[in-house]
């Protein structure tokens, strides 16, 4: 049987935001062209939100996007959720280059 020693505090925060910012660059690289141009911005506010911002190619806005913005909405939606899940609430922006 193995055990697991708990995290500190800050370790443990740093694994929280870690996850929210690798779905997010998975998500992301599913669907562009141009994987190595993705770029995440991280930033927590003084409540303890988490906002992500994601950048990538100028040609693959429109597909990050969608068609009426469904794509983006399904991103930020995965990406609440697993924010949810490590007790972060995680938004994400989209912003062009």
């Amino acid at each position: 049987m193995s055990t697991t020693e708990p995290l500190d505090h800050k370790e443990s925060e740093e694994t929280e935001e870690e996850l929210a910012v690798s779905v997010l660059r998975y998500l992301a690289s599913q669907v562009v062209d141009d994987a190595d141009a993705i770029n995440i911005k991280r930033e927590i506010s003084d409540d303890g939100k988490l906002h992500l911002t994601l950048q990538v190619a100028d040609d693959d806005m429109g597909k990050v996007i969608g068609r009426k913005g469904r794509v983006a909405y399904s991103i930020r939606t995965i990406v609440r959720a697993a924010g949810a899940r490590e007790g972060l609430d995680a938004t994400v922006e989209i912003v062009e280059r």
